[in-house]
């Protein structure tokens, strides 16, 4: 057990430096601050900025001064708000924006999924009637709307005509949550409910499954009591493809209802062309990623029997 997590951490390790590397390299290609173009600024003014942010220095130089700060989460200064640190704009003291912020909501968002899918899937399996139907309805729907559409029908409908939660002014709380954590989980979790149904209807044509028919039991019995364990086990591996999807949705989701997380900061980055920012947040992106997937591949390997430390 032990070797395979130090062999999951060391391809980690490696993963996340290639991916730091590549964007330094690319990030450093253009080779452009917006504030050299800013002809307002006299020589000397001018001078300092390139020293603040080492465009004085030699590629190679800031390469090296730039894993160094990286052992430390020190990623420099922003370029869009000068002599500002990254680190305080991603971590602030008063944790009321930055990462903390996107790891609260994402953290929400993953437990609604979770449980309302693996719900949603039992549910739909064990009663094959109406409810079935209008579940499939549902999750069909969720398939078929995109999360950029439905975030501003959500918005209009129950923010600016109902009036039932609102929309400006974050605050974390139940009603600025709501909307936000339904709109980026209900496509999610209609296909986490599809995988669980599928799942439990596979297990359900087992030869196990026959025997258990065999003796007389109920096919809620069956479910509950033999199905629903051997069923679990895919969904664990399909966790990972869940927190990849609510991390990249969770950019769009904090641009739409304003949320101030590293989402709203990736797209400002990008905008004001603030490539320091950028190459911080796309490591910090790599790095939640890389280490949820190992989490999941632990607990795959934990709870499946079949599959062996490799």
């Amino acid at each position: 057990m032990l070797k395979f997590i130090l062999k999951k951490i060391f391809i980690a390790v490696t993963i996340i430096f290639t991916i730091a590397t590549c964007t330094f390299f690319l990030t450093n290609s253009f080779n452009e601050a917006p504030f050299l173009n800013d002809k307002s600024l006299d020589v000397e003014s001018l001078k300092n900025l390139q020293h603040m942010y080492g465009l004085d220095k030699s590629l190679f130089v800031r390469y090296c001064d730039f894993l160094k700060g990286l052992m430390c989460l020190d990623f420099g200064y922003s370029y869009s708000n000068i002599g500002v640190p990254i680190h305080d704009l991603i971590f602030p003291a008063d944790r009321n924006s930055g990462l903390i912020i996107s790891l609260h909501y994402c953290l929400i968002v993953f437990i609604v999924v979770t449980i309302l899918g693996i719900l949603i899937g039992i549910i739909s399996t064990i009663n094959n009637g109406i409810l079935d139907k209008v579940i499939s309805l549902f999750t069909v729907l969720g398939f078929s709307i995109p999360t950029i559409i439905l975030g501003p029908v959500l918005i209009q409908i129950f923010g600016v005509q109902l009036k039932w939660f609102p929309t400006c002014q974050w605050n974390f709380d139940f009603q600025h949550l709501f909307l936000p954590v339904l709109t980026l989980s209900f496509s999610i979790l209609c296909s986490l409910s599809q995988v669980e149904k599928m799942n439990l209807s596979d297990i359900m044509n087992s030869q196990f499954i026959k025997m258990a028919r065999a003796k007389g039991l109920t096919r809620k019995h069956i479910i509950l009591k033999h199905a629903l364990r051997p069923a679990f086990i895919p969904v664990v591996g399909y966790l990972g493809s869940i927190i990849s999807n609510i991390l990249t949705g969770t950019v769009i989701i904090e641009r739409l209802f304003g949320l101030p997380g590293i989402g709203n900061l990736t797209i400002n980055a990008a905008l004001s062309r603030d490539y320091p920012m950028m190459l911080a947040l796309i490591i910090i992106f790599s790095v939640i990623f890389v280490v949820s997937n190992i989490v999941v591949d632990v607990l795959y390997v934990l709870i499946d029997p079949k599959v062996k430390f490799d």
